[in-house]
């Protein structure tokens, strides 16, 4: 979270938050007060203008499991570290942790990290993909309670925590039930005064300012247009390279908080193309469907 006296601008991982924020410290000062965490309640005073960041879900995806492919991010580090028996609250709550154990046995962490080995490999991406957001132990990661994962994504997770609840209220996502509650509950509870798009960065960079009263001169305009992007991930292949219409239909189904919300359409289908040798030991049959995906993956 980057902090002034006039803005609050919440981090949404993958969606240029890195690059905004520099163009936040150049144009109207301010700090960096941790990354990707909640608003507080004393710094929503009514004095500041809250700015967030999103991104088209199917492009997100794509570039979240690339930044993994270079062995970054929170997500690569939980997904493929080695299975631990301790430390999942034993002595507080031993029938929640014999949950969290059976979570983390089921995580193969030679898996995660097969699909992670080839930033260009369209087979790897899908099967990743069935991982995050069908497979995805929630106790691992953090969605929160187990509930909201069975109706969202985790990029919808992601947005619902950081853009609609306060720092230490995050116990109401797991309260909310199907996508209508979830849906109601975005509406209500949004924080965000604007959003700042990824594939429109700097002139919604620009035009977010603008609305909330800060006057740029020709020169600040081009310099916003003109700085170079930073933290961004490895891949060099477009979105629609990476998906069928299986995986293109699951993330259509598991982001439609997003999709409805935004008005992001999913990646034209590709032009068949013989795709790369998939990474050791993996293999994926058939498309991933919407609602019911089946994946057979084949030990060599």
């Amino acid at each position: 979270m980057f902090v002034s006296d006039r803005f609050i601008f919440v981090e949404l991982q993958k969606t240029g938050s890195t690059h905004i924020r520099g163009l936040l410290k150049e144009v109207v000062g301010g700090s960096l007060m941790g990354k990707h965490n909640q608003v507080t309640p004393e710094l929503l005073d009514g004095s500041r203008v809250v700015l967030g960041s999103i991104r088209n879900p199917w492009d997100w995806y794509v570039s979240l499991w690339a930044f993994g492919c270079g062995r970054l991010g929170d997500l690569y580090a939980v997904a493929t570290r080695r299975r631990k028996v301790r430390g999942h609250g034993w002595r507080s709550d031993p029938l929640g942790a014999i949950g969290h154990l059976a979570e983390e046995l089921r995580r193969d962490p030679d898996e995660w990290r097969r699909v992670y080995a080839d930033p260009d490999d369209p087979a790897a991406f899908r099967r990743w993909l069935f991982l995050v957001l069908e497979r995805l132990p929630y106790q691992a990661y953090d969605y929160g309670a187990a509930s909201l994962g069975r109706h969202v994504g985790l990029m919808s997770y992601r947005y619902l925590h950081l853009y609609c609840t306060i720092a230490g209220t995050g116990e109401a996502l797991g309260r909310l039930g199907g996508y209508e509650a979830i849906a109601a509950f975005e509406r209500e509870h949004n924080l965000v005064d604007h959003f700042i798009r990824n594939e429109a960065l700097e002139d919604t960079f620009i035009d977010a300012l603008e609305r909330s009263g800060v006057t740029l001169t020709d020169a600040q305009r081009a310099r916003i247009r003109g700085r170079k992007r930073l933290n961004t991930s490895s891949r060099r292949r477009d979105t629609g390279y990476f998906y069928d219409a299986g995986a293109a239909a699951l993330v259509e189904e598991r982001e439609r908080l997003l999709i409805d919300r935004f008005g992001y359409v999913g990646p034209v289908a590709p032009v068949p193309v013989e795709a790369p040798e998939p990474a050791a030991g993996l293999a994926v049959d058939g498309a991933l469907g919407a609602s019911e995906a089946t994946v057979e993956v084949r030990s060599a």
